[in-house]
């Protein structure tokens, strides 16, 4: 009884620090007013697991707060574009309430003062202007605060550094939006290591510990991101991490600044653990061993 009483607490001490929850979650759907599903998504090989459905469709877009709340935007049921609150744990969406737009944004980004901004591109096909909204997160409600001229691509996703530079990427360039106007532009270099022609960053967002780009990166003929990579702000370099599920539309990255950190478990007190394991292992061994033979 004690054996088993060691060995799971041995395996919920280690579940503490490996099975953390996962630092980047994505959202997929597969057309027009389609439900929507929350993912999580391994930054170590890019793999996406569905974390459940977020109950409103068409959700394209995520955002971290700062406090760690996570949020999306969506369509409901009476085909209104909605501000989103989305469980981690189950991935279920609760209305905030309605954008007031006819539109989605083409992305959402949180500055570090937890203001909330919507980006999507002007209507008309050749139009290259950026309008930028302040989105409420008490309401839902957007409103406009401004054009940003210059460069502003269709489907261009956006980001915000920790140091609130904001950031934009299309199929060619990597570029930083200013108050009104594109800022300095940096080509993108893809690795040749990407299976086929990669079209796009479909989504992008900064990991605030390390100050990494992270991006979803469509390939040709793909539909959605189906890469997982990162991005050099200085150089441009796209490098893959690993495939992930072909029709991820979003990127959120978890903060770390809303809660302490998982602290390891020291060297020194697993491999205790260690040798306690090993010895009450060999000790049923042994008395299994004796009762075989009638001892």
């Amino acid at each position: 009884m004690i054996s088993k009483i060691v060995i799971l607490a041995f395996v919920s001490l280690l579940g503490t620090v490996a099975g953390a929850a996962p630092l980047m979650y994505g959202t997929a759907y597969s057309g027009p007013h389609s439900a929507a599903t929350l993912y999580s998504i391994s930054p170590a090989t890019g793999a996406a697991a569905a974390v459940g459905p977020i109950g409103f469709n068409q959700v394209g877009v995520l955002a971290f707060a700062p406090n760690g709340a996570l949020y999306g935007v969506g369509r409901n049921g009476a085909d209104k574009w909605v501000l989103l609150k989305i469980d981690l744990i189950t991935g279920a969406g609760t209305a905030v309430g309605p954008t007031g737009l006819e539109t989605s944004f083409q992305d959402i980004a949180f500055r570090s003062d937890g203001t909330l901004f919507g980006y999507r591109r002007s209507l008309g096909q050749k139009s290259k202007t950026g309008l930028v909204y302040s989105i409420d997160t008490n309401t839902g409600a957007g409103r406009l605060a401004g054009n940003v001229t210059g460069g502003f691509e269709d489907s261009a996703p956006v980001a915000f550094s920790s140091e609130n530079a904001l950031y934009t990427v299309n199929q060619r360039s990597l570029g930083t939006i200013a108050a009104a106007n594109a800022g300095t532009v940096t080509a993108l270099h893809y690795s040749p290591s990407f299976a086929g022609a990669p079209s796009q960053a479909n989504a992008v967002k900064f990991d605030s510990s390390t100050g990494m780009l992270w991006a979803l990166v469509g390939a040709s003929g793909g539909t959605g991101g189906n890469y997982v990579a990162t991005i050099d702000v200085t150089t441009g370099a796209v490098a893959p991490v690993g495939q992930t599920d072909v029709g991820l539309h979003s990127l959120a990255i978890e903060p770390h600044n809303f809660g302490p950190p998982p602290t390891p478990l020291p060297s020194s007190l697993i491999f205790m653990i260690s040798g306690v394991l090993a010895l009450l292992g060999w000790n049923l061994w042994t008395r299994s061993r004796r009762s075989s033979i009638g001892l």
